[in-house]
């Protein structure tokens, strides 16, 4: 199929999606009247296919991204106060539409900058969002920068332009008024409650002490991990990231006392086994991940550590939401309320160019910095989190997040390498592989006997392959071959490891098709 065609499908493809999802949302609403961004927002989670909802509505949120989908159909959807209804027909319905054509465009676009948070946004970046608005939205502006610079400056009770910035008029007073510099959307920024609280570990003695400290008197400590390909077999872990609230009673903002400690397990690799191990496996301290699952593998799969007593916030917020984006900066911005620094894309560039970027040594300060914002932030998403969740959920949440830490071991167990004789998984193992019917060989030993061996490195002891071959050839006539039990002869016909009567057959009519050819041969 050529490109062309290609996009032709896709198109029709997103075409049918929006038709269909506009038919779904309207008998919603016709049996409910009218319902709620967020009830809407539960149910089209829940109708599911949602990566083409992002094609045709951008968002930082499901709720953003359906939103957006209401406002680009304003004859069928009206959203007021958070609630969304059937736009009433009417003959003049054109003329209502075309006169609130503006209103709708202030809206949008106080949408748009309001998911930006503490920030002044470059006016293009914001122009480019039209992209998603409604058709006659985007024709009032009619692709052109100056009317849309023009329509910010006729509203300047609501907007602040700064050069080629804008900035909501509430987010700038509040700039001025506790004197803070207003970030810039395209430009990075350090936050000094993340740099002037963290500390880098690489000597064994310091994390003894500091994790001894933890075990002793703290319940909860954020972790993340970077590394090598993490999750994968050949996966390794360069750095492990923990942060901790530090301080005896409850407080209503624990930013202050938030400490951040880094162990960069590159420089010294007995920081894992020796320090971490000890925390990793506490039962009584409660290890907050952001998505579990690639840690747990590269930390058993490497270093034959498993995770005990594990809250992980994407099935957290899961549980909460029934679905929705779960990545770390949405999560911080949903329950924590501020902006996150945008930088994670560009570190995935990076990453992507160079797989070893957590390999390097040393960290530069953006690397640095972005590792220890992670469980800065992630330590406020679980307390930010907890008041809603009820004593059950909680429950169930580390309930989950527990047996999604353990599939690491279980896909360990189940990969080609057995688990080494001794070792506590290695009775498990050797009886999953007690059912696991193989290749069976005979061989004849020095005394005149038949020993049985197995192909595949798991085999008697007293038995040994012949001199000269390693794989014997499978055949009854000469001894190499043993029938398997009757009861097992389906399982090993369908896994296909006696193909010896198909083998015979193929031979013999490849023997007998050379014959005929070479008898015609004589008499060409």
């Amino acid at each position: 199929m050529s490109r062309k065609q290609t996009n032709k499908a896709s198109a029709e493809e997103l075409d049918s999606y929006v038709h269909d999802l506009l038919l779904f949302i309207a008998h919603l609403l016709k049996e409910e009247r009218t319902l709620s961004v967020g009830e809407t927002t539960e149910n089209v989670a829940k109708r599911g296919n949602l990566k083409n909802l992002k094609r045709i509505a951008s968002g930082d949120s499901l709720e953003a991204r359906v939103k957006v989908f209401l406002w680009q159909h304003p004859s069928v959807f009206t959203i007021e106060n958070e609630r969304v209804f059937l736009t009433k027909m009417s003959p003049d319905l054109e003329v209502e539409l075309e006169t609130s054509k503006e209103q709708r465009a202030l809206d949008y676009v106080v949408f748009r900058l309001q998911q930006y948070g503490f920030m002044q946004v470059l006016i293009s970046t914001l122009f480019g969002h039209l992209h998603h608005a409604s058709t006659d939205i985007k024709n009032h502006f009619i692709n052109n920068y100056t009317c849309f610079f023009k329509f910010l400056e006729s509203f300047k009770h609501i907007f602040v332009i700064l050069e080629s910035y804008v900035a909501l008029q509430a987010v700038y007073e509040k700039s001025v008024s506790e004197q803070k510099p207003l970030p810039k959307s395209d430009e990075y920024f350090i936050d000094e409650r993340v740099m002037n609280n963290m500390c880098i570990i690489t000597n064994i003695d310091e994390g003894k002490h500091l994790i001894d400290y933890i075990c002793r008197t703290k319940k909860v400590v954020a972790i993340d991990c970077e590394g090598v390909n993490l999750g994968a077999k050949n996966g390794s872990i360069t750095l492990v990231q923990l942060a901790f609230v530090d301080c005896d009673d409850f407080v209503p903002d624990i930013t202050p006392y938030i400490k951040i400690y880094l162990f960069d397990v590159h420089i010294n690799r007995g920081l894992l086994p020796v320090c971490l191990k000890r925390l990793f496996q506490a039962p009584f301290v409660m290890k907050v991940f952001q998505g579990c699952s690639a840690d747990s593998t590269s930390l058993y799969m490497k270093h034959n550590i498993s995770l005990n007593n594990v809250f992980d916030t994407v099935i957290a917020h899961r549980y909460l939401n029934n679905g929705g984006k779960a990545d770390l900066y949405s999560l911080y911005e949903h329950y924590v309320g501020e902006q996150a620094n945008r930088m994670k894309k560009d570190i995935k560039k990076q990453y992507i160019n160079n797989p070893r970027l957590w390999a390097q040594r040393p960290l530069n300060e953006l690397l640095t910095y972005y590792a220890a914002f992670d469980v800065f932030s992630l330590i406020r998403v679980y307390f930010a989190m907890l008041p809603k969740i009820s004593e059950d959920g909680i429950k169930i949440i580390t309930r989950k997040s527990n047996n999604a830490s353990s599939y690491a071991a279980r896909r360990e167990l189940a990969s080609d390498e057995s688990p080494s004789e001794g070792s506590d998984s290695h009775a498990t193992a050797m009886t999953q592989n007690h059912y696991k019917k193989k290749p069976m060989y005979v061989d004849w030993g020095p005394d005149n006997r038949q020993n049985n061996v197995y192909y595949n490195g798991s085999y008697n002891p007293n038995g040994f392959y012949p001199h000269g071959h390693s794989v014997p050839h499978q055949s009854s006539r000469n001894g190499y071959y043993k029938k398997p039990p009757a009861f097992d002869s389906y399982w090993n016909r369908e896994q296909n490891y006696f193909p010896e009567s198909r083998g015979r057959k193929e031979h013999r009519q490849n023997t007998n098709d050379s014959q005929r050819r070479s008898f015609k041969s004589k008499f060409q």
